[in-house]
Order: structure tokens, then sequence, then C-alpha cells
């Protein structure tokens, strides 16, 4: 709760959040997305369900650039707004504080997430140093939430085949680097890893010579990997503190802290800024 009363929300897609936060609090809420289909279904939403929210749809590239020259949402800014990006996809983020430093907006609030999809947009503050290389971005889009016991062991069948594919793809020249072969339907990993493998293979248009996995080397891969993600957090905590630094420089108060509990979601660290 605080004393803003108009929203504006960043990569609102199809405005969820801000028809609820204007029906619960009375908000005045202008939403901005860069696909007008995912607007149009919000609004069809909103008609369906009689929503009595306020929430105003702004179909707009989200780049700092343009969106100070945007009039309508120049002109909705003010000293009682709050700008608001949840889960604000790669550089997103910083497009969003970018326009809060330079608008009339109160407040600032901001959850990152896909940190892959950086480019050259980290080390913004003057006490950031650290050279990040894409695999380093992917490890802190990766921060985990506690797995049961059933998680844990689907995890593991789902590892063991696709790095077990891979290494045989490797060691069949077929591939130099890493190729995703995307998420398959749970079924798939329960059958013998040939089904599995023809699939995939198929996938990607490839042949080759299906053998058996070795998996006492896999495991040892996966736990690697599991030691590996650890890390995961403290590098998305390095962008976030660097992030929250820069707005810092700006002359802005700012606080970090997790919004709500990992279980809902591990891309739980905010910036608020005021």
């Amino acid at each position: 709760e605080n004393d803003s009363n108009k929203l504006v929300d960043f990569g609102a897609g199809v405005g969820t959040l801000s028809d609820s936060l204007s029906q619960k609090n009375q908000m005045e809420c202008l939403t901005i997305a860069r696909v007008g289909s995912l607007q149009f279904l919000g609004w069809q939403r909103k008609m369906k369900q009689n929503s009595k929210g306020h929430v105003e749809f702004l179909n707009e590239e989200i780049d700092s650039d343009k969106l100070k020259k945007t009039e309508r949402l120049t002109e909705f800014c003010d000293e009682k707004t709050l700008c608001l990006g949840l889960h604000a996809c790669g550089s997103l983020s910083n497009h969003l504080m970018s326009f809060y430093v330079n608008s009339q907006a109160k407040e600032l609030l901001s959850l990152g997430c896909c940190y892959h999809k950086l480019e050259n947009e980290f080390n913004l503050s003057n006490k950031a140093e650290l050279s990040l290389t894409t695999r380093a971005l992917t490890l802190a889009t990766m921060s985990e939430r506690n797995l049961n016991l059933r998680d844990a062991e689907f995890r593991w069948m789902v590892k063991r085949y696709r790095y077990g594919l891979h290494m045989q793809m490797t060691d069949a020249g077929l591939i130099d680097e890493f190729i995703g072969v995307g998420n398959s339907p749970e079924i798939l990993y329960q059958k013998p890893f040939e089904e599995y493998a023809k699939v995939q293979l198929e996938k990607l248009g490839l042949e080759m010579e299906i053998k058996e996995l070795d998996n006492q080397k896999l495991y040892r891969i996966y736990l690697g990997t599991i030691i590996r993600t650890c890390i995961g957090r403290a590098m998305e905590l390095y962008l976030v503190l660097d992030r929250a630094l820069w707005l810092q420089e700006q002359g802005k108060q700012v606080e970090v802290f997790e919004i709500f509990d990992s279980e809902i979601s591990p891309r739980n660290l905010a910036i608020h800024c005021f």
C-alpha cells in the first residue's frame, strides 16, 4: 500500500494485474505492451467480466527513447504515479528505470527476469566491475525454487536424457556447440532413451547411432550443475544491486527486498525507488 493512486504497468500483457489493482485499490491504470493482440484479449476479458477497473491500454514499443516521446504516457505520469515492471524481461527493466528517472512519476517497483536476454545492459553503476558472459547471465536466470522429491527425481530424468543426447551428438561429430531441443512431454522421459533420442533427432533433422547412456558419468555432471546453480542467486543479486546503485546515483532513494516467497516464483527480488 502507498500514496500512489495511478499506475503505469510496463510489459503488462493482457493487463490482469492492472485490472485487479484498479478494482481493489481504486487506481487509475495505464498498461503498456508491445503485443497488441495480448492487449485486445485483455480488453475482451475486461468487457466479458464487466470489470469496474479503470484500465487504459497503450500499444507501444517499450524503448526508453520512444517512451519519452509518447505524449499519452508523459501526460499521465505525475507525482501520484507508480511505475511498475513485474518480471520485466531482459532490457525492459533498464528502459523502465531510464524512463522513471526522467519522468514526474513518484515511485518505481521493478522485478527483473530473463537476464540472459541482456546484451550490454548491465554494469550500469560506478561500482559494478564484473565481466559477465552470456552463460553468467543465464546462470542468474536459473535461481531455483525448492523442489520436492518427485520434482527432483523428474529433473534428473530430464537432465540425464538431455545431457546424454548432447554428449552423443558431440561424440558423433554432429554438433560442435550446444543446441537446445526444447521441452518434451513428461511421458517421453519415461520411455527408453532410444525413443527419446529418435524423437529429438528427427526434430533436428539429424541421424546417428544411438548408444546406451553412461549414467555414472551423467550423474557426476548433474551434481556439478547443482553446485553451479547455487551461484545463480548471487549472480542475480549482483545484477539487481547494480540497477539499484545506478538509481541511487541518479539521486533516488532505493530499497531492495524479496517481495513474495520464492515458492511463488524465484524471481522475487524487487527494486523499490522513490
